[in-house]
């Protein structure tokens, strides 16, 4: 097994346990990491100011939550296409640190996502962090379907870091993430 495969293993197993990560349908495996995520992710650790954290964003090197989060992206770009309608639905219906998770996983699946799903959570999600992700993943599909005014985007979005990523997209004129970034991801 590979550095990258025992990491996940042993992430799952100190997350889900081994009997639950892998027991019944392996299409089932999206949903389970995005349970996993959402039950060890602590949104107070990553908005809150602290002692430890005086920065807010930033959080120690053997956060949990954060190591679970790396790995489920890992783990859920992996998978593949197979991901994608999970992904999908829980970046219209899911709570916002799963919407942030999948809007990032999204980007890395790019080609094989509805640019509708992207482009909706762009313009509209309430959260400026999976408007900032969903503006990637739109980016690094690398095409333009649908016509996206990135311009009208940029002038509509509230978000100081949300458009400054619409201006990396723009500055990267619709050529797609090179797959060897992709590949390296998943390990």
């Amino acid at each position: 097994m590979s550095k990258t495969g025992r990491l996940i293993l042993v992430s799952a197993v100190l997350t889900l346990g081994a009997s639950t990560l892998m027991a019944g349908d392996p299409r089932r495996l999206p949903e389970k990491l995005l349970v996993a995520f959402s039950r060890d992710w602590d949104e107070r650790g990553w908005t809150q100011k602290s002692e430890r954290r005086p920065h807010g964003y930033m959080r120690a090197l053997n956060d949990r939550g954060w190591r679970t989060r790396m790995v489920a992206l890992q783990d859920l770009v992996s998978h593949g296409k197979s991901a994608v309608p999970v992904l999908v639905e829980t970046i219209k219906n899911g709570g916002t640190p799963n919407r942030i998770l999948t809007a990032q996983a999204l980007g890395y699946l790019a080609p094989h996502v509805p640019y509708r799903a992207l482009l909706e959570a762009a313009k509209n999600d309430k959260d400026p962090a999976v408007r900032l992700y969903a503006v990637d993943a739109l980016e690094m599909r690398g095409t333009t379907e649908g016509n996206i005014d990135w311009n009208e985007l940029r002038e509509t979005e509230r978000n100081r870091d949300a458009r400054k990523h619409i201006e990396y997209a723009i500055d990267r004129k619709n050529r797609p993430a090179e797959a060897d970034v992709i590949e390296n991801l998943k390990g």
